[in-house]
C-alpha cells in the first residue's frame, strides 16, 4: 500500500491506519523524502494563496516570511519532537528498528498535521473547525501507541507525544515569527 493510501486511513481511522502502516515498516528516510519533505514544500507554496484572495492586505515580502516560517516550523519540529521522546521514552531509542518506529509514528502524525495547515492557508477566511482538527492528531497518537509497543505509562506518553508533536511546531513557529520582522503598512 502506498503511503496516499497510509495517510488517508490513518486520517479515516487510526486503528487500521497504524495496523496497516506496522505491516510494512520502511526505512524512516524513505517516508521523509517521499512524502514528509515534498508536503513541507507544498505548505511553503501555501501561503501564497493569501495574495490571491488578499492581494491589497499582503505584500510579498511578507508572504515569502510566512512561507519560510510554515517551512521551518514542521521541519524543526520533527527533529525536536524525535529528540525530546527518544530521551524520554528510553525504551524507543534500544534498537534500530525501534527508533525507526518512532521517527515513522512522529512523521505520520506530522504529515497530518502539514496536511490541515496546507487546507488552513488554502481558506480565504479563517475557519476556527479547521484550527480544532489539530486536536484530532492526539487521538491519532492514542491509537498509535500500540503500533509503537507502549503498554506501560501509556496516558504519559500520548501527552507528552502530544505536546511535542503539536506544540513544537507551533511554539518554533511563534519564536521564527517573533524574530522576523513584521510587514510595514
Amino acid at each position: 500500500m502506498g503511503f496516499a493510501k497510509k495517510i488517508c486511513l490513518l486520517v479515516v481511522s487510526p486503528q487500521d491506519g497504524w495496523k496497516e502502516i506496522s505491516k510494512e515498516i520502511v526505512p524512516v528516510q524513505a517516508l521523509l523524502r517521499g512524502v514528509m519533505f515534498p508536503m513541507l514544500a507544498v505548505l511553503a507554496i501555501t501561503p501564497f494563496a493569501n495574495m490571491l484572495y488578499r492581494p491589497e492586505v499582503t505584500s510579498l515580502s511578507f508572504t515569502i516570511q510566512n512561507a519560510i516560517v510554515e517551512f521551518v516550523k514542521y521541519f524543526f519540529g520533527y527533529f525536536l519532537s524525535s529528540y525530546f521522546l527518544g530521551g524520554l521514552f528510553p525504551q524507543l531509542n534500544k534498537s534500530k528498528s525501534s527508533q525507526n518506529k518512532m521517527n515513522i509514528f512522529i512523521a505520520y502524525n506530522m504529515i497530518i498535521l502539514i496536511l490541515i495547515n496546507i487546507v488552513r492557508n488554502l481558506l480565504p477566511t479563517p475557519l476556527p473547525m479547521v484550527d480544532i482538527l489539530q486536536f484530532y492528531v492526539i487521538f491519532v497518537i492514542y491509537k498509535g501507541k500500540d503500533f509503537l509497543g507502549i503498554e506501560e505509562n501509556g496516558t504519559k506518553f500520548v501527552v507528552l507525544a502530544s505536546v511535542f508533536i503539536i506544540l513544537a511546531p507551533f511554539a518554533i513557529g511563534q519564536i521564527f515569527s517573533a524574530i522576523l520582522p513584521k510587514p510595514i503598512s
